[in-house]
């Protein structure tokens, strides 16, 4: 952090399990300087500003998962109309000032990371994990994932994973035309990813991730 060309703060996953929110705007109030509007209650479309840059749709800041940004059109239609559920997440970064510069348009703010669920590191075996959280207003979290990393002799280790994400919620609120105000969503993760051998000179790590996201609200 000291070489930041301004100001950067990193949740990691422990302090992401600390109270296990699934909702981004409880997660982004423990950074300063981070400003934030309700819209529905559930994070589902944050309105996200860095230092006064405007948080309509997060579209003054650059946001990204994995180092993809996800907005459709970064230039044209930065609008952030479809944003990743926390419960996914094993870190976020926020960067503010010069230090932003580098992570692409529309950094007015600042850039805001978001790094998802790692492969297990199990090598030669499956590992994962799995957790189901029950609340209030017929709140329901299934989370589960399964992944290794194959045994291997050469450079280059060989890994893959599965990840499973069901959120669900009859909502907090009553309208008077009695319509719905909760959500359902679904959210699958392939990966598979390369990786030099652990005590290599140089350790790289790429891969190559398909995800499926389908919201009902």
């Amino acid at each position: 952090a000291r070489d930041v060309a301004g100001s950067a703060t990193f949740l990691d996953r422990e302090t992401l399990e600390t109270f296990a929110y699934a909702d981004v705007n409880r997660i982004l109030r423990q950074v300063p300087g981070v400003t934030l509007q309700e819209e529905d209650g559930f994070g589902l479309r944050p309105n996200i500003g860095i230092r006064g840059s405007g948080s309509d749709r997060a579209g003054r800041i650059a946001v990204m998962e994995d180092g993809v940004l996800i907005a459709p059109a970064p230039y044209a239609a930065p609008a952030a109309y479809y944003f990743p559920r926390m419960a996914r997440m094993s870190g976020v970064e926020v960067v503010k000032g010069p230090a932003a510069i580098k992570y692409g348009p529309l950094t007015t703010g600042g850039a805001l990371q978001f790094f998802s669920t790692a492969v297990p590191d199990a090598e030669g075996r499956l590992g994962g994990q799995a957790e189901l959280l029950g609340g209030s207003y017929g709140g329901l979290r299934a989370h589960g994932v399964l992944g290794g990393w194959a045994d291997s002799a050469g450079p280059v280790q060989v890994g893959g994973m599965i990840e499973g994400l069901f959120e669900r919620s009859d909502g907090f609120k009553d309208l008077d035309s009695g319509g719905s105000t909760g959500f359902e969503i679904n959210d699958a993760v392939f990966k598979v990813a390369l990786r030099t051998t652990p005590g290599a000179a140089m350790p790289q790590a790429f891969e190559l991730k398909h995800q499926r996201y389908d919201e009902v609200s």
